[in-house]
């Protein structure tokens, strides 16, 4: 019971556990303009599929902004690289189903052979 009392809190309770630690003198505070152009940013970054890599550094940036801007990337980079496998799975099937029906082609143009037999040689044969 006392190793289950030690233990027992609510998630909520974790938020006072993990404060985070006051900046010091020597770090950058965002302010709220800042905060809010980078939370545009995080938007902007999320809405063109075309970002796969963007970095904001910097003291006055907050992590879970940095986290943000980086999941964002990963996950447009992830869709690209779906999008390509896609794309090379359906180019795949392409050829191969060309070439089924190539195959059947020369399949029925040697059967049509075999019936039909020319004499003499043709150009290139030697003979």
């Amino acid at each position: 019971r006392k190793l289950f009392a030690e233990n027992d809190y609510d998630s909520g309770d974790e938020a006072a556990v993990a404060a985070p630690a006051a900046p010091s003198p020597g770090e950058g505070v965002a302010s709220s303009a800042l905060l809010k152009l980078l939370s545009d940013l995080v938007l902007e970054v999320r809405a063109h599929v075309n970002l796969t890599s963007v970095e904001c550094k910097g003291a006055a940036v907050p992590p879970d902004m940095q986290l943000d801007l980086t999941r964002a990337a990963e996950e447009h980079c992830a869709q690209q690289q779906r999008k390509a496998a896609e794309h090379e799975e359906k180019g795949s099937r392409t050829a191969s189903d060309a070439l089924r029906d190539q195959m059947e082609e020369i399949r029925t143009l040697n059967h049509g052979q075999e019936l039909m037999k020319i004499d003499g040689h043709l150009p290139g044969e030697d003979g």
